[in-house]
């Protein structure tokens, strides 16, 4: 993921990097630029009372049931944002065929690029999705 997220020229120079939606206490975004601490921008959706943060992580706070106000950015990133809500409101245990249903068939004008294997377990990848072209006809 490092050589898709944080090459020059992936997206604009002044684009967000990374938007971490119901980013909880910020301890992903927080792993995140301890990791990378010289990628060229970040800006996490957290909670406005998170402590002991690195100081160049921009905190903003946002309903994530609203539209998302950061446009652009290089990565969105949703970790076990609605894991514990019933079915109905929320997800389910997708297999990858499962996953192409809901984001390609859905009007999202989404596509998936590729699904990030994350040590041996299913529950903790990362599925890279891009904007599927508009068409202007």
């Amino acid at each position: 993921m490092k050589s898709v997220l944080l090459l020059p020229g992936h997206s604009s120079p002044d684009a967000t990097l990374l938007v971490d939606v119901a980013g909880g206490l910020g301890h992903d975004i927080d792993d995140f630029k301890k990791m990378y601490p010289n990628h060229p921008g970040d800006l996490p959706v957290v909670i406005n009372d998170v402590e002991g943060i690195d100081t160049s992580i921009e905190l903003m706070g946002h309903d994530f049931l609203i539209q998302q106000p950061i446009k652009g950015a290089k990565a969105y990133f949703m970790h076990s944002i609605v894991h514990g809500w019933p079915d109905d409101l929320s997800t389910l245990e997708r297999t990858e065929d499962h996953w192409h249903q809901l984001v390609e068939e859905r009007g999202l004008n989404l596509r998936i690029v590729k699904f990030w294997k994350c040590g041996q377990s299913d529950v903790e990848n990362l599925i890279e999705c891009e904007l599927v072209a508009q068409r202007t006809d």
